[in-house]
């Protein structure tokens, strides 16, 4: 729906993608993972998209509750930060942004579309934002011209950039 200006072909490719998008949930929905929870809420924006608002709904209450099964949010204890402190680096990294990413993401959506049965995330994650700009405690003052942060996985594309530093 948002391309059919420009693309008149593209409202039949985004109904077989979702098809397909659909099946390999269908076969996924039952293993709570990082990958699945992206996964879904990807399958959610794709109907956003297309505007199919109840679909839209149902894949974000299906993401809210994966993402509480999984510890990211919603849960009162801190369990999961204990476990992440164990994890590499790269995995870390991954269980951060599911977990932010995912909270924003749902709770954004649950106070734009105001639905019967779609749940406002109550606690938000207990794990700290990925690279959240910690302050110099070695009483150096800080260069705020050069600011020493690490690059974006590649994955990220860039897309944290312009928030940093």
């Amino acid at each position: 729906q948002l391309n059919n200006a420009q693309d008149p072909d593209s409202g039949s490719l985004a109904l077989r993608f979702c098809a397909e998008a659909e099946s390999l949930w269908e076969l996924q929905r039952s293993y709570d993972s990082i990958l699945n929870l992206a996964a879904i809420q990807f399958l959610s924006l794709g109907y956003l998209g297309q505007g199919r608002d109840h679909v839209v709904l149902a894949y974000l209450n299906e993401a809210s509750q994966m993402a509480v099964r999984m510890g990211l949010f919603g849960v009162g204890a801190n369990h999961k930060q204990q476990q992440i402190e164990l994890m590499p680096e790269p995995t870390k990294t991954a269980q951060l942004y599911a977990a932010w990413g995912s909270f924003n993401w749902i709770t954004h959506m649950s106070l734009f579309y105001r639905q019967p049965g779609l749940q406002c995330p109550k606690i938000p994650p207990k794990l700290p934002i990925p690279w959240d700009h910690q302050p110099d405690v070695t009483g150096e003052p800080e260069n705020l011209d050069n600011p020493q942060v690490e690059a974006d996985p590649q994955y990220m594309g860039g897309a944290q950039r312009a928030t940093r530093g």
